[in-house]
């Protein structure tokens, strides 16, 4: 896996893991569809959009600093999907691929990072 200038491996892994656990989601709630795409915003992306998004964020094709809107707008629902999981114990799945790629951040830093994403900061602030 490539390491990426624009985050922190844990950032980064936090994020994959996000987007899975955000494409695996069967219901999600207003307010996380409402991030994805907020009104007059682009459709939110679909399943395949999302795999080629964590692949292009694999193979270094895409860092987080140069997501598109739609793909900034994913990133930021999933991360608050995920954040809003973390105390009740995240799905089996995720957490393989959490130990697949090493360490993810705390609630407390996704939120923080969520702030500093919001806050237009550099992701790795």
């Amino acid at each position: 896996m490539a390491m990426k200038a624009d985050a922190t491996l844990s950032q980064y892994n936090t994020v994959l893991a996000a987007l899975r656990f955000y494409q695996k989601a069967s219901d999600l709630p207003t307010d996380i569809e409402e991030m994805a795409q907020p009104d007059g915003g682009p459709v939110a992306l679909d399943d395949d959009e999302i795999d080629e998004l964590c692949e292009g964020l694999n193979f270094s094709d895409i860092t987080l600093a140069s997501a598109s809107q739609v793909e900034h707008n994913t990133i930021m629902a999933a991360l608050e999907l995920l954040k809003r999981e973390i105390p009740h114990g995240l799905p089996q799945q995720i957490e393989e691929i959490a130990a697949d790629t090493g360490t993810m951040l705390s609630e407390r830093e996704v939120g923080e990072l969520i702030s500093g994403l919001t806050e237009g900061r550099s992701f790795s602030d």
